[in-house]
């Protein structure tokens, strides 16, 4: 994939945000906690038993997937939770082996969440749709709301040479 960034479309998010907002934010595994020095997101492993987070996103990968990656692999699925004044500095992702694409599924945010590219581009993803971007680009994200803001987010695989086309809404 090269395009840097697409609208999958809309996806209804009401039930995992729901869970979500039963879970204290003391239970979320915070780095910094651990390093002082880190600012990193928090972030879930969302195939594993916290929570039932495997459960819970489910139906929204699943949902994805057979709408716009069918025959594909949805792999290394991730809740990330950016806390009011914390960042991501820029960076490009390293990619596994089959890579087609990077989904992104906002969860929470806020107006002043901002992901932006090395070279000013600037989108905002609200709740309620499905974003597929290319990580490879240099990217960044500043939460500078007063909420959190969490995304889920996982990688699909198959045959790159393959790759079926983003069908934007």
């Amino acid at each position: 994939m090269t395009d840097r960034f697409s609208r999958l479309g809309d996806l209804d998010v009401t039930a995992v945000r729901d869970w979500l907002s039963a879970i204290p934010l003391e239970e979320w595994p915070h780095q910094d906690r651990i390093n002082p020095n880190c600012r990193h997101p928090c972030m879930v492993d969302a195939s594993s038993h916290w929570f039932g987070v495997a459960e819970a996103m489910h139906p929204l990968i699943h949902g994805v997937m057979s709408e716009h990656f069918r025959g594909y692999s949805a792999a290394h699925p991730r809740l990330s939770m950016l806390v009011p004044g914390q960042r991501i500095l820029p960076h490009r992702d390293p990619l596994p082996a089959g890579w087609v694409a990077r989904v992104h599924v906002p969860i929470c945010t806020n107006e002043d969440v901002e992901f932006s590219y090395a070279d000013g581009l600037t989108i905002k993803m609200p709740v309620g749709a499905a974003y597929s971007f290319n990580p490879q680009f240099e990217h960044r994200v500043d939460n500078r709301g007063d909420t959190a803001r969490v995304h889920l987010f996982f990688d699909v695989l198959g045959v790159v040479d393959d790759a079926p086309t983003l069908r934007a809404t």
